[in-house]
């Protein structure tokens, strides 16, 4: 009797959910000739082949900006309108052409007269796609459904339609312009005969023969004369060679932004890696960023980095003796 009493009340309970929830939509879809539609609604028929211009703005006042790339030439690469020398990293960009053309709503409303109801008025968020025949579509993102199970979403060119789309398309269009820059890649290096920072460490290695049965080649390092402690030495060239950007912060940094850098040619701190007389490696360090790390950027190049190179700058030759020798002095 009480499993029945109580399926009564859970039953009760669902109805008026259902209620509300019907009561909910009819206020925000006014007109009551407004009609909806459950199911799946694939918003172009447009391919990401197809896709010749993405065009959108994020942000907010003087944080605002705008992003447009754009697909030229005979390859089809994508670019940065207006700035062909910017790095676009080609699969980012082809990620999002592949993400909007996927785009697929789960309800329909039509008969729509007042697209204020459902924040399209005022768009919290607008994209144009341009298309290889010549057209273009502008899709803009409204206000999140009553229940937060997605966001109202417009096309132009259907007016009076208004779709529901499961996640916000701002969240997918939320890079910086930096955040679409193929960022340059460090040398792959092998053998190392030398490691030089600035003007305050210059260790050479050379080969030598082990005495006895059994002998091989070891490396010996040294720095003026003195000889050094290997695997010191070894770990340091071992960092650079392993050296990873932390993140990317101006593409094309004019003189002055590079002084404001400590990176400037007469600035910077020079960490080159030599295989005899051949240099394979060298980075420019310069002044310390506020969110940690070094600035740095490579030889000849205006793309300036964050990474970790305080070891490397660090170093001196009076931390690198040979253990006994430096126990000998100590």
């Amino acid at each position: 009797m009480k499993r029945g009493k109580r399926a009564l009340i859970l039953a009760g309970v669902l109805a008026a959910l259902v209620l509300v929830y019907a009561g909910v939509q009819k206020s925000v879809s006014q007109p009551e000739n407004v009609t909806e539609e459950s199911g799946t609604y694939a918003l172009t028929a447009h391919t990401a082949e197809e896709l010749t211009g993405l065009q959108w703005t994020n942000g907010d006042g003087d944080e605002q900006e705008t992003l447009h790339f754009v697909k030229t030439g005979e390859e089809e690469q994508w670019q940065v309108d207006g700035d062909e020398t910017f790095p676009v990293e080609q699969d980012s960009v082809e990620g999002l052409a592949e993400t909007l053309t996927a785009l697929k709503a789960d309800r329909k409303l039509e008969n729509v007269e007042k697209p204020e109801d459902y924040g399209l008025l005022e768009p919290a968020f607008t994209l144009t796609a341009g298309w290889s025949d010549g057209t273009e579509t502008v899709y803009s993102m409204g206000d999140e459904t009553p229940f937060g199970d997605g966001y109202y979403l417009s096309l132009s060119g259907e007016d009076g339609t208004v779709y529901t789309v499961a996640d916000a398309l701002s969240g997918d269009f939320s890079g910086s312009l930096l955040s679409f820059a193929q960022s340059e890649e460090l040398p792959a290096v092998e053998n190392v005969t030398r490691l030089v920072v600035g003007d305050t460490l210059d260790v050479e290695g050379t080969a030598e023969k082990t005495e006895g049965e059994g002998s091989s080649l070891r490396w010996i390092w040294k720095a003026t004369g003195e000889k050094l402690d290997g695997s010191e030495v070894e770990a340091l060239i071992d960092e650079a060679k392993n050296l990873r950007w932390t993140e990317l912060k101006a593409v094309n940094a004019d003189d002055e932004a590079l002084s404001g850098y400590g990176l400037t040619d007469e600035q910077a701190t020079a960490i080159t890696l030599y295989d005899g007389e051949t240099i394979v490696w060298k980075l420019l360090a310069g002044a310390e960023a506020d969110e940690g790390g070094h600035y740095v950027r490579l030889p000849d190049s205006a793309m300036v980095y964050t990474a970790d190179v305080a070891s490397l700058l660090e170093a001196d030759v009076g931390s690198l003796y040979d253990v006994g020798i430096r126990n000998v002095l100590l």
